[in-house]
């Protein structure tokens, strides 16, 4: 995570280069600048470049308007001044829906509705599973967004990490598998302590937030996306509960022996062949 995101003096200089960036893009119309200079640091909304952006809105042909919408009408639109603003075409920068709310059903054990279990907070192990719907993985759920670097890594990553864990599934028959409820908690908690020292937990508008000004972060990882890949990178069985095919939680041990003890045409002892032969390093010769 790029450290001007924590709360800091990093911080205070990222805000003082972005004002006087933006007095300098808005010089013609200060008036504009007072206007729109953000209340917090930079980074509690998700950044976006924008080039020209800024410039653009001080154009003669451009009418800045801030006065909220009354209503849209055949002909255009009524701003709360009572006045009606004639236009050819409307563009809503709406935004999208980050809630996690679900497309459609998923229900898990008991008929546990996954998005009423999320309605109020879409809580997580990992941003990858959630208590009470086995079997249940997701890449980009809440909580896996990255405020600053590359999703790609973050994505790769959740798919070894349940690449993983199904392997693990056909090794041990295992039939079903969702995390502790324990573990949830405890990363909701890490989540919530990590964000009260970064920008993200400042008071803005945020889709980070789930479109709320105070609200607890859902939308981004607590932490770097390198940060991230490296917690995917081994993943902690310990923090799941499983049930058992048959019932049987030593079917991983077979029946006692090995495929080459009792196939002959499989060598039996590959551990004494000198690639598999672990030669402890040479200590190095000191002056």
């Amino acid at each position: 995570m790029t450290k001007f995101l924590l709360r800091g003096e990093l911080s205070n200089q990222a805000t003082a280069t972005f004002t006087e960036s933006m007095r300098k893009k808005l010089a013609k119309r200060p008036d504009i600048f007072e206007k729109i200079l953000p209340s917090f640091a930079p980074g509690c909304r998700r950044i976006t470049p924008g080039p020209g952006y800024l410039e653009a809105l001080t154009e003669n042909n451009v009418s800045f308007v801030t006065d909220p919408i009354a209503r849209v009408t055949e002909d255009g639109i009524l701003t709360a001044d009572g006045k009606l603003r004639k236009v050819d075409a409307i563009i809503c920068a709406t935004g999208f829906d980050t809630s996690f709310s679900q497309r459609f059903p998923i229900y898990g054990s008991g008929h546990l509705d996954l998005g009423a279990k999320w309605k109020e907070y879409p809580e997580t192990y990992l941003s990858l599973s959630t208590h009470g719907v086995p079997n249940y993985f997701v890449a980009h759920g809440p909580n896996s967004g990255v405020g600053t670097g590359s999703i790609v890594i973050v994505l790769e990553r959740t798919c070894d990490y349940v690449a993983a864990v199904i392997a693990k599934l056909q090794r041990d028959r295992i039939a079903t598998i969702q995390p502790k409820q324990e573990a949830c908690m405890a990363f909701r908690r890490y989540c919530e302590k990590f964000f009260r020292k970064t920008v993200f937990s400042m008071s803005c508008r945020s889709w980070y937030k789930r479109g709320t000004e105070d609200g607890p972060v859902t939308a981004l990882w607590p932490g770097s996306c390198l940060h991230f890949a490296k917690v995917l990178e081994n993943p902690r069985f310990e923090d799941y509960e499983y049930t058992y095919i048959d019932g049987r939680d030593m079917a991983w041990m077979g029946n006692g022996f090995t495929t080459p003890e009792l196939d002959a045409s499989v060598p039996a002892s590959t551990y004494l062949d000198p690639e598999h032969i672990d030669y402890p390093s040479v200590p190095a010769q000191s002056n």
